[in-house]
């Protein structure tokens, strides 16, 4: 029998401050972005309250914020602070509604604000947590800590960085494929690792995500944006294709990092993939919708799970096999 965890997921990430740049409204400095915190509040909404976040803070953040947001539900012994400011980005609007990502020079840079190395992974949370979420880290970083992450039972999803899936990053996957138990790309990044060309017919994708399981992980998760996610899962060989909730896109920013979280809190309840993926969208839905993370954790558990209970009785398992 397995010895009793203290942590039911462990959030690993990176934290940016954004300020957003509309066509037609003032600027809104100060968004509270990076993978780490919209993750973190893809796993909150569903109420988890045995969560750990791994992340390096710089000096322009207060993350007592963070904490009254979280409402003490999660513990921040992971997050280390550096004398830096952070991550800082112009998220840019033009009039047609495009998005651009601009870094601001006088913020921090990935190599002072990435988890790197065992150093920043705690102690405390060493084969002590059921699942450890890895959001997009820029992949020289990503790899390095992957490689020294102590891994006992733990299930280990891991969402990469956009940068990881092209050039000579693509083969350095091959040694962390069998430390990876659900690796979670985008359709861009999937299609970036392999070179291929977007697919009309999503089930054409999945020879592309059984060849990753072949690899090591049990499932392959795919963000398809406006048609949804999929997974393919190794032990059962099935594949599901569930939509998106239907929704007023304001802003994608976050969303793929959103339903990751979503995806591992529903996964880790009993590992039905199905589940998770509901999880998922439900959790992206409520992003989607507006600018910057502090909306996603004031989302309440009865909102999610009514939304939850409005999906699955249009959505059953049995049409979503593919």
């Amino acid at each position: 029998m397995s010895a009793v965890k203290e942590f039911d997921i462990i959030m690993v990430g990176q934290i940016t401050i954004d300020d957003l740049v509309l066509m037609d409204a003032p600027v809104k400095p100060d968004n509270m972005g990076g993978d780490a915190i919209y993750g973190l509040s893809g796993i909150h909404m569903w109420n988890q309250d045995r969560v750990g976040l791994v992340m390096r803070k710089g000096t322009d953040f207060d993350l007592e914020e963070l904490r009254k947001l979280t409402k003490d539900k999660v513990d921040f012994t992971g997050v280390r602070n550096v004398d830096t400011p952070n991550l800082r980005t112009f998220e840019l609007f033009d009039r047609y509604g495009t998005r651009y990502f601009i870094m601001q020079k006088w913020g921090g840079d990935n190599k002072d604000l990435s988890p790197e190395s065992i150093d920043d992974y705690p102690e405390r949370y060493r084969g002590n947590a059921r699942a450890i979420c890895v959001a997009p880290i820029p992949f020289p970083w990503c790899r390095s800590f992957l490689a020294e992450l102590p891994k006992i039972d733990e299930i280990l999803l891991v969402d990469p960085h956009y940068d990881a899936v092209y050039g000579e990053n693509r083969s350095g996957w091959d040694d962390l494929f069998p430390k990876i138990d659900i690796w979670a790309p985008s359709e861009n990044e999937l299609m970036d690792y392999f070179g291929i060309g977007q697919k009309d017919d999503v089930r054409d994708y999945i020879p592309y995500m059984k060849e990753i399981t072949d690899k090591g992980p049990s499932v392959c998760v795919l963000k398809l944006g406006a048609r949804g996610a999929m997974a393919y899962e190794k032990g059962t060989g099935k594949t599901w294709h569930v939509p998106a909730y239907p929704s007023h896109v304001v802003d994608v920013t976050g969303c793929g990092d959103t339903f990751c979280g979503g995806f591992i809190s529903g996964y880790m309840q009993n590992r039905n993939v199905f589940e998770a993926l509901a999880h998922g969208i439900i959790a992206a839905s409520f992003c989607i919708d507006h600018y910057d993370s502090r909306s996603n954790y004031l989302v309440t558990e009865e909102e999610v799970r009514e939304r939850l209970r409005d999906f699955l009785a249009v959505t059953e398992e049995a049409n979503c096999i593919i």
